[in-house]
């Protein structure tokens, strides 16, 4: 299990020369310079079809890939707070629901264009003000973890970096849901609140759009639900369903699974996708159980 310490036990932190920033990050001054100039070197970028949607990825490589994984291990490092469920090996977007379970009014929201609308200047902001670094090695480093003067799409640093970037954001809202006996919850881009009470659901909608307008981010309005778990119908958070007080795999998971035992995957691929979801769907509810030797015999 890793440990972890307070933001300002971090290496990163305090950093004020940029040779010992390139030594920290295993990279010499020279590639750091080059890199930070040229801010598509070292990128890779292709179309992917996600979510039924065909999305274009910007990918590092080489140098570049592995100093934004060794950032990200220096954030994962850092202590999170509760409400935050991604970014972190330990958590998960099953986790994010979870904790909503018991709760009846629900409400979610999407941050739209969250990582296009991260730009390089949040990341500079996040390295200067809450690592209080020198304003040369926070340049530098929000040159090399960005593309094209946002947060890349397909970098292993990205989600925390996004969530780190706006974090003071986060707590702001975190705290607003608290003082309005609301719990409150972050995956990504996806947050949500819940409560046993009936809560003012525009006011909440009001102070989000107003406090995410202060970083340059919006809200999906097309996106935001407002919902009972206690109806028939159920609220959907994060691909999990919470209905009559029990969270189970959401319509969309058993839909993926059928589709993956009749696809014309390889074997092993299909197994292994079949086994993320018998875990998911498990997670989820201690009552939903599937055997992984059952789904198999579906090859």
């Amino acid at each position: 299990m890793i440990s972890r310490y307070p933001l300002d036990q971090s290496p990163l932190y305090m950093m004020h020369s940029k040779k010992r920033l390139a030594q920290l990050l295993g990279v010499d001054q020279a590639w750091m310079r080059k890199a930070s100039q040229n801010t598509n070197f070292e990128y890779v970028r292709f179309k992917k079809v996600v979510k039924g949607k065909e999305r274009e990825i910007t990918k590092p490589v080489g140098i570049r890939d592995s100093l934004h994984k060794r950032v990200a291990l220096f954030l994962e490092r850092i202590e999170p707070p509760a409400f935050l469920f991604s970014g972190y090996k330990s958590r998960s977007h099953v986790d994010n629901a979870l904790c909503h379970k018991g709760n009846s009014h629900v409400v979610t929201m999407d941050i739209s264009k969250f990582y296009d609308s991260s730009s390089d200047y949040w990341i500079m902001q996040l390295f200067l003000d809450r690592f209080k670094m020198s304003l040369d090695c926070a340049w530098m480093l929000s040159k090399i973890l960005s593309a094209s003067g946002c947060i890349p799409t397909g970098s292993s640093s990205s989600t925390i970096l996004a969530y780190w970037c706006h974090s003071d954001l986060f707590l702001s809202i975190s705290d607003y849901s608290k003082s309005h006996g609301m719990h409150f919850s972050l995956f990504v881009d996806d947050m949500t609140f819940s409560s046993q009470n009936k809560f003012d659901v525009e006011g909440l909608i009001s102070f989000v759009k107003h406090k995410l307008g202060t970083h340059g981010l919006k809200i999906k309005s097309k996106k935001t639900r407002v919902s009972n778990s206690d109806s028939l119908r159920g609220s959907a958070v994060t691909g999990v369903l919470l209905k009559l007080n029990k969270a189970m795999a959401s319509n969309k998971v058993w839909k993926e699974i059928r589709l993956l035992g009749t696809s014309e995957k390889s074997n092993r691929s299909k197994l292994v996708g079949l086994r993320g979801y018998t875990h998911y769907v498990h997670k989820c509810s201690s009552k939903v159980v599937i055997k992984t030797s059952a789904l198999a015999s579906t090859n």
